[in-house]
């Protein structure tokens, strides 16, 4: 087995300090603890005065004196002691007048203790648990006072008894094992479901064996609790090697699963003759656990401790169980342990399960013995620990031989009636009534009675409806001849859940003569159901093949199955004609059925919509009663096929004012973006004083949501509170969940949050909208926070969460997450592809961006719009714009999304005039540009210094297509001026802006004048910046280069001294690149990475050669003042120059060379990539702050204008 080092020992609860198990050899290891009982009162015991008991004393005391009993004395001579422990001792003792031997437990009192031991041992009475006589009080000469328990003497404990074997050199024998484990279970199962006590210390020393009957007794109650849902219980419990790990990890509202994970140590020392995880401290005993178990994952480490937040933990693979014994072990006694020893506290098997497993079955044998000749100690007499257990679950405890003993006859008539009324009172919906008829079914069972007939039907009934078709099952198919009610109940059950295959071998093993409507209507509405509906209608033809006359159910069954498999206008006809021929007056039910049919038939892309709705509209009119649903199906018809107005003059032609109806369009309003007509039809309904739901409520509030109507979303939400007094669960949901994404799309987020928090319950949907709503806020962190808690996830949580992060600069994270998905089996859809493909450009990963796109060609995802869009962004951010481009000549549909990512692929890359072109072409084929199209195409004019079509394009947003620019606009249009020098019409576009000019005007203008070397301007913008964005660095470094090129240091080190008196910190430049899946960073003057001085090295030469070609260093960009030698080492050592000579170093002869900058390339690194392209022959493609720049013999795709 693997070692294990564990470093977060902080948060590991110790054990309390206790003996160790070879240290000495107790019968009751005695531990005193303050336990609180909140029903304790003092308990009533004879006190006596006399010294401590030692070898010879006499101790005497009364007792009796209750009920009315009368009092006697007892006296008790204390023999050996035979247990020690930190408050007190056990010693044996005899009774002088009876002559019996006694064990008595002497503990010391004082006003912190309720004798809770002395309180949970009279409520016991079992075989396996040690038997309480009576109790006393006792003082010494020091005034200290003692609780005497007087008890049952077992002469040996389970630890003396592995000792002896140990002692001999070997292993217990495998009868004894099996005869003490189940014991210790059946005890167990005593005090976890009677007085539901916790012992707390289950080990070998408090496990009393009596050598001659071999009868196990569960002792030692010092630490035993009545454990309470909710409440805080301490986690220094137990004793070392049989601590539940969930005690290790501090956990304090831990369960009764603590003891099985100490009786399943205890079963594994039996087995092996040594404990399982022995360790000296809680760390030392965790790293024993996970050396077998291995790390425990997350999610067990919050079944085990949800408050412990520290998952460092190393990662080791479980060790197999079969590995952990000997190789003849039996495969029974490795399962057993490995049930009972598992992190995860639900995942053990309680006490009694436990007891029901293959590895004691030898103990259920009719002639099992002890090797000795002699009988079993008693092992199957249990009583109230059977109250609601399940009636498998009994006749698994109590073995067939014992019932006959117990003499089991036939059913009494008064008998069956009796039952017959109580399961009658179990109403299969009601919560309560599985656990009535198990309780019912148990009692029949431990008393003999056999149920048969209806009562038997009754009871698969109950079974069925109440989710536990598997106990349903084993009563049928104990059944020699079920009929037809059992059969078709089972029938219907495995339809419920989907299983049509269990479902249809009942039915088919029904005889012929046997079957009537009722089984082939239940067989036909589970096809119709689980949406199968050939099957339903080949069946529903054998069914008029066999003279089965069907009922109005079986028509609407069969239409409703119809409906799934009719795609064209003939069946519809022959469908309709095949119902009338049959001669029958129809119920309404079965009308609704065909105009369904007819509806969801118009649905179809493949027929004409028009015809079959003028036919349902047809046969609509001439039914001769129509309900709710049949207005409903009719008008939700009408919306699916976006005929709102033949809707709407239905809806207004109805005589009866059905809110379902009106609820159907207003949906069908919003569901189709008519939000104003939705809020007009509500106002109305209002008026009319038609009753508004759930639905009527949602449906609003989300129109007032789609287009951003908070004020009257919030009168909705302040009306439903004044009229809505008691809203039910399903109401307040629904409702809530709407409410929480008018709150986050209007932008009111800590609202959305309030009605989150108060929800009496959530779903799924109500944790999208809040996970959504931080998202879109950019609030990434609360976000996060949300996504861990939420108690499960989606295709769509995990689309959200991880194109939430991508979208705000998190991209290694959303990778991560993106994994974790598929890791967790989700696999995942078209738009979680896109976030990840985002995440790929955002940091420059090309190589996962090409994985993502073959996997998405792999899953059938490739003709997605969403991804395709993300991969021209991503192929076009990573360097390789001839791939954006064969992907978006290739795509079978493309919107304004798509040309919007290619020209600015085209643009990022310095090919202005393309970008150009490709907009006029988008412009052809009558695709209207948005904003964000003129935002990308007034870049790309900047970028190419194409300052007469960036006139015309700005002019033409409002004269042509009626955009008014915004800030952001205007910002690309100063930009683009300012590159060109451009000044004085810089200035008039400022003042000719309809608001006041904010920070991306100045920065643009700024930027501009440090490239033309317009001081007086630059000065107006940085002193306008400082006013706006007094914290950001950019203003600073702007300022600071200009005045560098005009030669005045004086003023660089005033705006250097700025920067240090404000706090502000320059954001340090680097550059990464990726050598064999593996990202290198490189910051200015690197001393850091490991091959620094090589590539310094490398520079060196390489600099020699761009000499030759004619390089000068340009030290104008080196912005200290400095002599001249040291500007050149100084513009030699930016983080470009080092990525790419690492790149040159690294990767073969002819590959690319591929290099992220955070900041902007300076021009002495440009004019330098120009010659090493030049030299290397190869091609250097740099992307920085603002763009793409690609080397190529001696040129640049910028053409030196960036």
């Amino acid at each position: 087995m693997a070692s294990v080092g564990l470093g977060p020992k902080h948060q590991l609860a110790e054990a309390h300090p206790q003996r160790q198990p070879d240290n000495s050899e107790p019968l009751n290891h005695v531990t005193r603890r303050a336990p609180q009982m909140d029903s304790d009162k003092e308990m009533s015991a004879p006190v006596m005065e006399g010294n401590d008991a030692v070898t010879g004393h006499i101790i005497s005391t009364t007792i009796g004196g209750k009920n009315g009993e009368p009092k006697r004395t007892i006296s008790y001579m204390a023999e050996r002691v035979v247990g020690t422990g930190s408050f007190g001792i056990v010693f044996q003792a005899k009774c002088i007048e009876t002559g019996e031997t006694v064990a008595i437990k002497k503990v010391l009192q004082d006003r912190r203790y309720k004798n809770r031991e002395l309180q949970l041992m009279r409520l016991m009475d079992h075989p396996n648990v040690v038997l309480l006589k009576h109790c006393f009080f006792s003082t010494t000469t020091k005034d200290e006072l003692f609780l005497n328990l007087v008890m049952e003497y077992v002469p040996e404990t389970m630890y003396r008894v592995l000792k002896h074997y140990s002692s001999m050199n070997q292993r217990m024998p495998l009868l004894y094992v099996k005869l003490y484990t189940y014991q210790i279970f059946r005890g167990l199962a005593y005090i976890h479901a009677v007085p539901g006590v916790c012992h707390r210390d289950v080990k070998p020393q408090n496990l009393l064996v009596d050598p001659l009957t071999h009868q196990v007794k569960l002792c030692d109650f010092g630490s035993a609790k009545v454990l309470v849902k909710g409440e805080a219980n301490i986690s220094y419990i137990c004793s070392r090697y049989y601590r539940a790990p969930e005690l290790i990890f501090g956990a304090t509202e831990y369960t009764s699963s603590i003891d099985i994970w100490s009786a399943g140590c205890v079963l594994a020392e039996l087995l092996l003759g040594q404990p399982l995880f022995p360790g000296e401290n809680a760390v030392d005993q965790l790293v024993e656990i996970i050396k077998i178990l291995g790390t425990p994952t997350r999610e067990e480490i919050r079944c085990m401790n949800p408050n412990y937040t520290d998952f460092r933990f190393p990662q080791i693979k479980a060790h197999p169980w079969h590995k952990v014994f000997h190789k003849r072990m039996p495969p029974e006694a490795i399962d057993l342990a490995s049930r009972l020893l598992q992190y995860s506290p639900s995942l053990r098997c309680t006490a009694l399960e436990a007891c029901t497993h293959p590895f004691f079955d030898d103990l259920r044998e009719p002639n099992a013995r002890l090797p000795n000749g002699r009988p079993l100690p008693p092992l199957f007499n249990f009583k109230q620990e059977l109250n609601g257990v399940s009636p498998e679950l009994i006749k698994r405890l109590i073995p067939e031989h014992v019932r006959q003993q117990a003499g089991l006859g036939f059913p009494h008539p008064v008998v069956a009636n009796r039952y017959a009324a109580q399961l009658q009172l179990c109403c299969p919906q009601s919560p309560t009534s599985h656990s009535l008829a198990r309780t019912i079914h148990a009692h029949m069972i431990a008393s003999g009675f056999g149920p048969r007939g209806h009562i038997l039907n009754r009871l698969i009934d109950i079974y069925c409806k109440s989710s536990n078709i598997r106990y349903a099952r084993q009563l049928f198919d104990k059944i020699p001849k079920p009929d037809i009610v059992a059969r078709t109940t089972l029938v219907k059950a495995y339809s419920v859940i989907g299983n049509l295959t269990l479902a249809r071998k009942i039915f088919d093993e029904t005889p012929l003569s046997m079957r009537d409507t009722v089984s082939y209507n239940a067989m036909i509405t589970g096809y119709s159901h689980n949406n199968d509906g050939y099957a339903a209608v080949r069946l529903f033809c054998d069914m008029r093949r066999g003279d089965i006359r069907p009922d109005d159910f079986t028509f609407t069954c069969v239409l409703s199955a119809s409906a799934q498999i009719v795609d064209d206008e003939k069946q519809c006809k022959q469908l309709h004609c095949g119902i009338v021929k049959s001669g029958t007056a129809f119920a309404t039910s079965v009308w609704n059925a065909l105009l369904s049919v007819y509806v969801k038939c118009a649905s179809s892309p493949l027929v004409s919509s028009s015809s079959l709705m003028r036919e349902a509209r047809k046969l609509f009119d001439e039914m001769p009663k129509r309900d709710e649903l049949s207005w409903t199906t009719m008008i939700t018809g009408y919306v699916r096929n976006e005929d709102l107005d033949a809707a709407r003059e239905l809806l207004d032609g109805m005589d009866e004012k059905l809110e379902v109806a009106w609820n159907a369009m207003i949906s069908g309003y919003v569901r189709h973006d008519s939000f104003q007509e939705a809020l007009l039809l509500f106002r109305k309904m209002r008026l009319l004083g038609i009753h508004q739901d759930e639905f009527t409520y949602t449906s609003v509030i989300s129109a007032c949501a789609n287009i951003g109507l908070f004020q009257l979303g919030k009168q909705v939400h302040a009306y439903i509170l004044r009229t809505e007094a008691k809203p039910t669960l399903d109401f307040s949901l629904s409702v809530n969940n709407a409410l929480i994404t008018l709150y986050y799309k209007c932008r009111k987020l800590d609202e959305a949050r309030y009605i989150f928090n108060n929800m009496p319950v959530r779903d799924l949907v109500s944790w999208n909208a809040i996970l959504s709503g931080y998202v879109n806020a950019g609030r990434i962190q609360e976000a996060k926070y949300f996504f861990e808690e939420m108690p499960e996830r989606s295709i769509l949580t995990w689309t959200v969460i991880i194109s939430g992060l991508a979208q705000n600069g998190f991209g290694e994270e959303a990778m991560k997450l993106f994994n974790q998905m598929r890791l967790e089996g989700c696999e995942p859809c078209d738009y979680a592809f896109a976030g990840a493909i985002t995440s790929c450009a955002a940091l420059g990963a090309l190589k996962h961006g090409r994985q993502l796109h073959a996997q998405l060609i792999r899953l059938g995802h490739d003709s997605s719009l969403s991804a395709a869009n993300a991969l021209i962004t991503m192929y076009g951010r990573c360097g390789v714009v001839e791939d954006a481009n064969t992907l978006f000549l290739t795509m079978s549909y493309i919107d304004s999304v798509s040309w919007n990512a290619m020209i600015a692929a085209l643009a990022q890359h310095g090919y202005g005039v393309q970008a150009v072109g490709l907009f006029e072409r988008m412009l052809k084929e009558d695709m209207l540009p948005d904003r964000v199209t003129f935002l990308i195409i007034l870049s790309a004019c900047s970028h190419a210094g194409l300052v007469k079509e960036g006139r015309h394009y700005f002019s033409s947003m409002r004269d042509s297509y009626g955009i008014s620019p915004d800030e952001e606009h205007y910002a690309r249009m100063l930009d683009l001026l300012c590159r060109c020098g451009e000044f004085t019409e810089a200035k008039d576009l400022i003042e000719s802006m309809p608001f006041e000019p904010g920070v991306p005007i100045w920065e643009a203008l700024l930027a501009g004048c440090k490239t033309h070397g317009n001081l007086d301007l630059g000065i107006q913008a940085a002193e306008r910046l400082l006013e706006l964005v007094p914290q950001h660095d950019g203003t600073y470094v702007l300022l600071s280069n200009l005045y560098a090129t005009a030669g005045y240091w004086d003023d660089v080190a005033k705006v250097r001294k700025l920067m240090r008196d404000r706090g502000v910190k320059k954001e340090p430049g680097c550059s990464w690149i990726d050598v064999e899946n593996m990202v290198h960073v490189f910051l200015v003057d690197d001393t850091k990475h490991p091959e620094v001085q090589a590539v310094y090295k490398y520079l060196e030469q390489l600099g020699l050669e761009m000499r030759k070609l004619g390089y000068v260093p340009d030290t104008n960009y080196v912005l200290h003042d400095m002599e001249s030698e040291h500007k050149e080492y100084a513009i030699s050592t930016h983080s470009e120059k080092l990525a790419v000579a690492f790149g040159l170093m690294k990767l073969p002869p002819g590959h690319t060379i591929r290099v992220f900058k955070n900041l902007r390339i300076c021009g002495d690194c440009h004019n330098a990539f120009k010659f090493i392209s030049r030299v290397v022959g190869r091609e250097i493609i740099v992307r920085d702050g603002k763009r793409f720049h690609h080397f190529r013999d001696g040129e640049c795709s910028c053409g030196d204008y960036w």
